[in-house]
């Protein structure tokens, strides 16, 4: 999952924002670096990310991808789902995802002293693009995709890569679709996700 697909993850399961925003900043043992909330947010983070790796929703995502796209099917995918889940955010949480995404920049802004460089840079970009809510329009997407392209040396086909939304149709939010009802499950009481299991 992208950035705002572990926001709603957080929000979802009632664990730590910045934790699960964390996750793809902080490497090793996160114990003793952050309060207990944010460890298990980062950890909730990680078992989210091996999760969405082995759905079939996310396999079947991915292979429609144009075959020069699949060397990066990962990422793609992620962003690709990230515009799902902020087009038709109604669908999947009550509270306007412009409130979400103006809570998200002041929860990073108040923590900005124990973030990683990685994420205040990337803090700095989402306030700069307003990308929370630019994850939902087409130009958004076609910014995120370059943005991503240019921290690539070499090459490569990401710019291109909104294009997507066209080929995939209503198949990407299908899928998507498909996957977040499994992962709220997952993440239940009785779940294989749930943050009850996930002890700081």
């Amino acid at each position: 999952m992208n950035h705002l697909g572990h926001v709603w993850v957080a929000r979802r399961s009632g664990t730590s924002v910045l934790g699960n925003l964390l996750g793809d900043f902080v490497h090793g043992n996160p114990s003793g670096r952050f309060d207990a909330s944010v460890v298990q947010g980062i950890r909730l983070h990680r078992k989210v990310d091996t999760y969405t790796d082995a759905h079939p929703a996310f396999a079947r995502t991915r292979a429609r991808l144009r075959p020069e796209l699949r060397r990066y099917a990962g990422v793609v995918v992620d962003i690709l789902w990230d515009h799902v889940l902020a087009r038709d955010w109604p669908d999947f949480d009550p509270e306007p995802l412009r409130d979400v995404a103006d809570g998200i920049l002041a929860e990073l802004t108040a923590a900005d002293a124990i973030l990683p460089d990685r994420l205040r840079s990337f803090a700095a970009y989402a306030r700069a693009t307003d990308v929370f809510v630019g994850y939902g329009t087409r130009a958004g997407m076609e910014r995120v995709f370059q943005g991503v392209s240019r921290r690539i040396s070499r090459e490569n086909p990401l710019p291109t890569a909104a294009e997507e939304l066209d080929r995939q149709g209503e198949s990407l939010g299908e899928d998507f679709r498909e996957f977040a009802a499994d992962l709220e499950r997952a993440l239940g009481p009785e779940g294989p996700l749930s943050p009850a299991l996930l002890v700081p």
